[in-house]
């Protein structure tokens, strides 16, 4: 007969995550995680000013949720990196701040060209350019040549797609005026030729309106989705190609703010070591000779908050559907995603890390699952009874 508990314990594991929250005190000891800059050569820690239960105003201080999304979107990368069948783009590979926007392959997806549909020939060199592209020094003469190549293969995929003649010639004189370039603005012909070619991008769209060339805003975000698992779970606003694709984060992180009455910052004198500490030192700004500096070392007690929208991952918030029809990739992402958020905790890299390392010599807190559509609640330990 099979035990009661067995029973529970199984129906509990396949059971489907919709969203995590994780509530709780973090104590953090001489850490400087809440810079906020420098004044001549003091460095000033960040405060904010939070209404207790009773509606009394405290100053605190406080480490951004931007800083702890920044360490929780490193250790992804890595983990991402350790993790087969998980893909990601060029920009987050590297650490790009720009992330998929310098991303080559999916920034011909929002030129309306998808390399998936090439000939086979042509996909095998387009996919050899971009790796060229990307390994390649940047304005270099091998980047420039792939460039050009790669160009010449996208407009001949658009032009097999034009499949009436006249078409197809107009698109090519609209190229043409397009690619002529603009005379200085003092020149008689600048604003005539301006003019034509604002009329040309015109009819260039309703051309590859025609012929379906341009992706809609669901069908970019769908490839955004595939092709990179940080801009899946940390979100995006791609600008790129005069676009606004916005993909909403399905982590969050609020700020990380001090307790009142458990919190404090005290400032230490610092000096740089040099061989002739008693000369004096240039005014070039150099950095050489003595230098004198304050830093802040924090310590406390924090109220700690952050969610995950588990079964928003390799959600398309647009269309309202899944992209990524695959289990097993959409559970990678979710286990790399958590074993990020542990990290973050195990190793917070940030502001001054390399010599003021945060000793954290506690956390406790409530982590609280949803199985369903109502969220995971995130109650702050800034009430005592969270």
């Amino acid at each position: 007969m099979t035990n009661s508990k067995t029973v529970v314990a199984e129906t509990v594991l396949t059971k489907k995550v919709a969203s995590i929250s994780i509530s709780g005190e973090i104590t953090l000891n001489l850490h400087s995680l809440n810079n906020e800059g420098g004044e001549g050569n003091q460095t000033i820690t960040r405060q904010v000013t939070i209404v207790d239960k009773t509606g009394e105003p405290h100053t605190v201080n406080a480490i951004s949720g931007d800083m702890f999304k920044h360490i929780h979107a490193g250790h992804l990368v890595n983990h991402v990196g350790e993790t087969s069948g998980l893909s990601i783009c060029a920009g987050c590979k590297v650490f790009d701040p720009n992330r998929i926007s310098v991303d080559p392959t999916f920034l011909s997806i929002l030129k309306g060209i998808d390399s998936d549909e090439f000939e086979e020939a042509d996909k095998t060199q387009y996919t050899e350019l971009l790796k060229t592209i990307e390994d390649s020094v940047k304005d270099s003469k091998e980047m420039k040549e792939a460039l050009k190549r790669k160009v010449a293969i996208e407009k001949k995929y658009i032009l097999l797609k034009i499949t009436e003649d006249n078409d197809k010639s107009n698109y090519q004189n609209l190229e043409v005026t397009l690619n002529t370039k603009l005379p200085k603005q003092e020149h008689a012909d600048y604003k005539a030729l301006k003019a034509k070619q604002e009329e040309a991008k015109k009819a260039k769209k309703e051309i590859e309106k025609k012929y379906s060339l341009d992706f809609t805003n669901a069908e970019k975000i769908d490839k955004m989705l595939e092709t990179c698992v940080v801009d899946d779970i940390h979100g995006n606003l791609v600008t790129a190609e005069k676009n606004n694709l916005p993909r909403k984060s399905t982590i969050e992180f609020g700020w990380t703010v001090g307790i009142p009455g458990k919190n404090n910052t005290e400032s230490y004198l610092h000096t740089k070591l040099v061989a002739d500490a008693g000369a004096k030192g240039t005014a070039t700004g150099a950095n050489t000779g003595q230098n004198i500096f304050h830093r802040p070392a924090n310590h406390g007690v924090y109220a700690f908050i952050c969610s995950l929208d588990a079964y928003r991952i390799g959600f398309n918030d647009i269309s309202r559907s899944y992209p990524l029809t695959d289990d097993f990739n959409r559970v990678n992402r979710y286990k790399v995603a958590v074993k990020s958020l542990l990290s973050s905790f195990l190793n917070p890299k940030g502001a001054m890390t390399s010599t003021q390392k945060p000793h954290i010599t506690d956390f406790k807190g409530v982590v609280a699952i949803s199985y369903k559509l109502m969220p995971a609640p995130t109650i702050s330990a800034l009430n005592e009874n969270y």
